[in-house]
C-alpha cells in the first residue's frame, strides 16, 4: 500500500497538470472503490492470499495521494474566498479525516465479529462507493492555472534550498515512519501475543481519531507558538505514547496511548499543510506538495520492514524503547 503511495503522490504534480484537479480527485476515488470491491470479491470466494490483497491496495492506495493534493492545493484560494483562516480550514479537514479514522474501526470491529470478514469488506465496498457517488455530484471544477514546466530534479532542488521546507519535510518522514511502525506492527504484535482481539487494537485506533480530532482543533491555537516549539511537544508526547503499552494492556491505556499519538499528529498536520501550500510558488505548489508527500511517506516501508524484524529477534520492550528514544532524538 505505501509502495503504491509514494509512487502515486510522487507525480502527483505531474498528473495535476495533464488532466486537471477534477478529474484526478474523482480517478483516484473510484480506483480505490474498485479495489475495495475487487478485495471483497476475493474474500467471499473464499480467497484469502496476502499477497493478492496487498497488491490490489497498492493499487487502491495508487492515486490517493494525488486525489488529496488535487483538492488541498486550491484550499488557499479557497480560504481566501470564504475568508477563513488558511489554517482552520486545513484544520477543518483534518478533523473530518481524524473522524473517519474514529469511526471506521470501530464499525469494522463489530462488522467483523458480526457478520464476519466477507460480508464487512462488502459493507465497506458499498459505503466507498456512496462516497464516490457523492463526491463526483459535488466536486466543482477548479479553474486551470497556468503551469511552469518544472522537473521532479527542480521540485526537489527547490525543497532541499528551501530554510522551512526541508528539514519539515525530514522530520515528518522520521515522524510518520515511527508512527507507522507502532500502529501496524508494535501493537498489534502485543495484542496478538496478549491473546486480546480486534475490537482490543479497535480501542487503540479509536483513541488515536479522538486524539486527532482534538488535536485539529487546538491547531490554530498552536500555531501561536512556532513551528519549533509545536513539533518538539509533539515528538516529545509520542514518545511518551509509545511507552504506554509497556506499563500494560489494559483498555483505557490502549486508548490514552492512541489518544496522545493522535493528539500531536491532529496539531501539527494542519500546520505543516498550510506551509506547504502557500511557501512554494503557485505553479509549482502541487509538485512540491506531491514530492514532499512522497518523500515523508518513504521511510515506512522500510520502518516497517525493520520493526517486523527487530520485534520477532528482540523483545518487544526494546524495540519500543528504542522508538521511543528515536522520537526524543526529533524531539
Amino acid at each position: 500500500s505505501f509502495a503504491g503511495l509514494i509512487i502515486g503522490t510522487l507525480f502527483a504534480g505531474r498528473l495535476i497538470g495533464r488532466f486537471g484537479a477534477r478529474s484526478t480527485a474523482l480517478a483516484g476515488v473510484w480506483v480505490s472503490v474498485l479495489a475495495a470491491a475487487a478485495i471483497a470479491a476475493l474474500l467471499h470466494a473464499g480467497y484469502a492470499d496476502p499477497f493478492a490483497i496487498a497488491a490490489l491496495a497498492a493499487i487502491g492506495a495508487l492515486l490517493d495521494g494525488p486525489a488529496a493534493i488535487a483538492s488541498e492545493t486550491n484550499y488557499p484560494e479557497v480560504a481566501r474566498i470564504a475568508r477563513v483562516d488558511l489554517v482552520r480550514l486545513n484544520a477543518a479537514d483534518d478533523a473530518l479525516d481524524h473522524t473517519a479514522g474514529l469511526v471506521a474501526p470501530a464499525a469494522a470491529a463489530i462488522l467483523v465479529s458480526s457478520q464476519g470478514a466477507p460480508n464487512a469488506a462488502i459493507a465497506l465496498a458499498v459505503l466507498g462507493l456512496m462516497a464516490a457517488v457523492s463526491l463526483s455530484a459535488s466536486l466543482p471544477s477548479f479553474r486551470p492555472r497556468g503551469r511552469e514546466a518544472v522537473t521532479l530534479g527542480t521540485v526537489v532542488a527547490h525543497i532541499r534550498s528551501d530554510a522551512v521546507l526541508f528539514p519539515l519535510v525530514m522530520l515528518f518522514s522520521g515522524g510518520v515512519a515511527v508512527l507507522v511502525a507502532a500502529q501496524l506492527v508494535i501493537v498489534p504484535r502485543l495484542i496478538h501475543d496478549a491473546r486480546l482481539g480486534a475490537d482490543t487494537f479497535a480501542v487503540f485506533l479509536v483513541g488515536a481519531g479522538i486524539g486527532g480530532v482534538a488535536g485539529a482543533g487546538l491547531a490554530a491555537f498552536a500555531q501561536r507558538l512556532g513551528l519549533r516549539l509545536v513539533l518538539s511537544m509533539s515528538f516529545a508526547v509520542m514518545a511518551g505514547a509509545l511507552c504506554l503499552p509497556l506499563a500494560g494492556l489494559a483498555v483505557w491505556k490502549l486508548f490514552a496511548a492512541g489518544a496522545l499519538i493522535g493528539l500531536p499528529v491532529g496539531v501539527v498536520a494542519p500546520i505543516a499543510n498550510g506551509i506547504f501550500q502557500t511557501r512554494p510558488p503557485k505553479s509549482m505548489r502541487a509538485d512540491v506538495q506531491g514530492v514532499s508527500g512522497s518523500l515523508a511517506f518513504a521511510l515506512a516501508p522500510l520502518a516497517i520492514l525493520g520493526t517486523g524484524v527487530a520485534i520477532d529477534v528482540a523483545p518487544a520492550r526494546w524495540v519500543i524503547a528504542g522508538l521511543a528514544a528515536l522520537m526524543l532524538l526529533l524531539a
